[in-house]
This record gives C-alpha cells, sequence and structure tokens, in this order.
C-alpha cells in the first residue's frame, strides 16, 4: 500500500509540473484508484 502511495505521489508530482490546475483532481482520482485496487487486491 505505501508503494502505490508513492507512486501515485510520483505520478502526481510529474502532472503538477505539466497541468498546475488539474494536479489536485488528478491526485485524488488517481489515490482513490488506487484505494479501490489495494481493497479489491
Amino acid at each position: 500500500m505505501l508503494i502505490l502511495f508513492l507512486t501515485t505521489y510520483i505520478m502526481t508530482s510529474y502532472t503538477a509540473i505539466s497541468e498546475p490546475t488539474n494536479s489536485i483532481e488528478h491526485c485524488l482520482l488517481l489515490f482513490i484508484q488506487y484505494s479501490q485496487h489495494g481493497l479489491t487486491a
């Protein structure tokens, strides 16, 4: 679960550089998707 969180954080930081406006929404969406994967796996 920690690895998924770190991956989400890294992807979000890259997204924040390219698209600062959508970074927060993108982070939330990624985190929700990874959370659901972690719960179901």
